[in-house]
């Protein structure tokens, strides 16, 4: 009777183990898997998304007629936001040579200041501009890179033509008549003119 017995306990041991010892088995092989999976994200890394052009070059739709500070070089161009666009230029002159220059030069050149903000403690400067209906604005501050350099930031309006596919199509008709009345049939306008409404 020993002998069943502990054949008994021995069969009701295994059915127990066995099902734990595959789970614990099937659960390693999983954790195994995810740690040498290489995740999609970097294999297949994404586009760019930096805010800036490949090229410092000014845009096409850059006003030739809007001043550059003699001596500044672009150092980033940022892709258009909406219709607003963002030139950061550099130049070793100093806040307040640089604040007359835009000055005199927006004005030479037909640009309509709108308001101005100096803030001596911070050596900052900024100005909203326009021209027709084209809005501009440039801030000047110290470089945070280099303090003795001023950042020129520019930031302005695209022209309308760069905006084309926003703007709705003209529609244009060739119908000529009294309107309402004309689109309305024959019966329906002898109704009206008798003065009976439905």
């Amino acid at each position: 009777m020993a002998p069943n017995h502990t054949r008994s306990l021995l069969s009701r041991h295994y059915i127990v183990t066995l099902p734990a010892v595959l789970l614990f088995a099937l659960a390693s092989c999983q954790r195994h898997e995810e740690q040498t999976r290489t995740p999609v994200a970097e294999t297949n890394p994404p586009a760019s998304t930096s805010p800036d052009e490949a090229s410092t070059a000014l845009p096409a739709d850059f006003d030739r007629g809007m001043p550059l500070f003699p001596g500044a070089t672009v150092e980033v161009v940022r892709k258009p936001k909406g219709s607003m666009r963002e030139i950061l230029m550099a130049t070793g002159g100093s806040v307040d040579r640089v604040i007359d220059f835009y000055r005199s030069g927006l004005e030479k050149n037909g640009f309509a200041v709108t308001s101005t903000l100096k803030v001596d403690a911070r050596k900052t400067w900024s100005c909203d501009f326009h021209k027709g209906d084209r809005q501009a604005s440039v801030l000047l501050y110290p470089s945070d890179a280099d303090k003795s350099r001023t950042t020129i930031d520019l930031m302005y309006e695209m022209p309308a033509s760069s905006n084309e596919r926003l703007t709705p199509p003209d529609e244009k008709f060739d119908v000529v008549g009294p309107g309402e009345v004309a689109q309305q049939t024959q019966d329906q306008n002898e109704k009206r003119s008798s003065g009976w409404h439905y």
